[in-house]
């Protein structure tokens, strides 16, 4: 479960590229997602402790600002996200698919078994 959901809303991506190389060298977050939303917006998603993402947030609408014709649309730090939110946007990670168990002597299709060399007898 995460602690904290970050999210900055840009309208065109350069400014939503800067943002998110400003939230990820400003704190320690993870990177989510990135949302193209049309007509221009892409919103930046990221995720860790709260504190670090209100840091990765504020960091991210000043480095928007320094650009120029960028524009912040929004900008939201949502502590303590319920587990559900976390499904429907699919930010939590799916679960590791389990190894295949190992079948001797189990040929896969579309492969060939090599002879076995004839005895001299």
């Amino acid at each position: 479960m995460m602690k904290a959901l970050g999210m900055i809303e840009t309208r065109g991506l350069l400014a939503a590229i800067e943002s998110a190389d400003a939230m990820l060298k400003a704190a320690d977050v993870a990177l989510l997602e990135k949302n193209l939303a049309g007509g221009g917006l892409v919103t930046i998603s990221v995720a860790g402790e709260v504190a670090a993402v209100q840091a990765a947030v504020d960091a991210a609408a000043l480095s928007v600002g320094r650009i120029a014709g960028a524009t912040l649309v929004s900008r939201h730090v949502i502590a303590r996200p319920d587990a559900g939110l976390a499904a429907v946007l699919a930010l939590a990670a799916p679960p590791a698919p389990k190894a295949p168990a190992s079948k001797a002597g189990v040929q896969k299709p579309g492969t060939r078994r090599a002879a076995k060399p004839k005895s001299k007898s």
